[in-house]
């Protein structure tokens, strides 16, 4: 009953209207609601096309597709052990064209990267098509002095998700990559009490870093290369 209310509510000619839809199928979506069961992944599944529309249409209000994206980065989640590759993909698509504008909204490059996350969890070797958009647009944020905490945080998780689930691909950005993560975990070595999740998501990164990149290829580029050694001083 309630998804097909949320369908109809979401496709309303009222932003508010679809606001308010998406605000209460993100609600039902978040992990400790359990609202939601596999018997609901076919009735679902039309909310990806929905939500990426929303997202995608630049006419749309910014805080519409922010909470678009937010709550397809949960359906992403919860759908994928479910659902093909081929439902998965477009959404991986559209989130990356979203990172890689200049003029996408942070608020909007926030979300679109949690979407990114869960995406490449689901795709795993699949997504290594967009890696060539991906990386460079990731490294650019971690690269940013002026990037809020929520951006960056946003990006140190994606960054997390890539090492856990495509390490293997991730060779030819290990280098930029590996000096972001030591100058930034640096910088915020003594960091305020509000970016204490920065930091316990820093560290974790690190920890992925030495688990899921082979020796032979981290030990030797990190010897090789001044700038990164010096990083880590």
């Amino acid at each position: 009953m309630l998804i097909e209310v949320a369908k109809k509510l979401v496709n309303s000619q009222l932003p508010l209207v679809r606001c308010r839809a998406m605000e209460i199928l993100c609600a039902k979506l978040q992990p400790n609601a359990n609202f939601f069961s596999k018997e609901n992944v076919k009735s679902l599944e039309p909310f990806m096309a929905i939500l990426l529309k929303r997202a995608r249409k630049s006419k749309e209000p910014s805080d519409n597709r922010q909470t678009a994206l937010f709550t397809l980065h949960l359906l992403t989640k919860f759908m994928a052990p479910q659902v093909s590759n081929e439902v998965v993909l477009p959404v991986l698509s559209a989130a990356v064209d979203l990172i890689c504008k200049d003029t996408t909204e942070t608020k909007l490059v926030i979300q679109a990267l949690l979407v990114v996350s869960e995406s490449v969890v689901a795709l795993k070797a699949h997504a290594v098509i967009h890696l060539g958009q991906i990386m460079p647009a990731i490294i650019k944020f971690w690269n940013e002095d002026q990037a809020s905490d929520h951006l960056l945080l946003a990006t140190v998780t994606a960054t997390h998700k890539l090492l856990e689930n495509v390490p293997q691909f991730l060779s030819p950005y290990l280098e930029p990559l590996v000096c972001c993560v030591c100058c930034l975990s640096s910088r915020k070595e003594n960091g305020s009490v509000k970016e204490s999740r920065l930091i316990m998501r820093l560290s974790i990164v690190q920890d992925t870093l030495v688990k899921h990149v082979e020796p032979r290829v981290l030990i030797p580029m990190m010897m090789e290369h001044r700038h990164i050694r010096h990083c880590l001083k």
